[in-house]
Parts: C-alpha cells; structure tokens; sequence
C-alpha cells in the first residue's frame, strides 16, 4: 500500500490539479487493484494531503498555502514513503 501512495503522490507532484476517481487513479496513473488504492487514498486523506469530494480525490486545498509550504509537506511524506518502502521491495 505505501508504494501505491508513493506512486499516487509522485503523479500529483507532477499534476497537482489533477482529480479522478480511485477507480480511474488505479486504472490509469498507477496500475493497481482498486482495493489497494482506496486503503493508499484513505492513508493520505488521514495524512492530509488529499481530500475527496464526491468521488473525486485531489491534493488538498488546505495545501493552497503558500507553495513552499505545500512542497515540503509533500516531500517530507514522500521521503517517509520512500524508507519504509525500501526495505519492502
């Protein structure tokens, strides 16, 4: 689950008006099992850094903040991400 919220993150550092359901964000930006992705979104929803309205999740507006602000937040997950997920590869 932590690569699929890595893999997500990483997506929206490179889109970060993106939106989709997490039917689509399984489909189409990170080739996972629905299942999977919905336990990542839930994770980062609880994190703070995304928000689903709807159906549809995107970054949270309380990253609207300035964008230093914002990056760090999401480099700081990212590299958390990253070393719990290196041992699990």
């Amino acid at each position: 689950m932590r690569r699929t919220a890595l893999a997500i993150l990483n997506y929206w550092r490179t889109h970060p008006r993106a939106k989709d359901s997490a039917k689509g964000i399984a489909q189409y930006w990170v080739s996972e099992e629905v299942e999977t992705v919905n336990k990542a979104l839930t994770m980062l929803v609880e994190e703070g850094l995304i928000e689903k309205r709807r159906h549809l999740y995107q970054l949270s507006s309380a990253l609207d903040e300035p964008q230093s602000r914002k990056t760090t937040h999401l480099n700081k997950t990212l590299r958390r991400l990253r070393s719990r997920n290196a041992g699990t590869r």
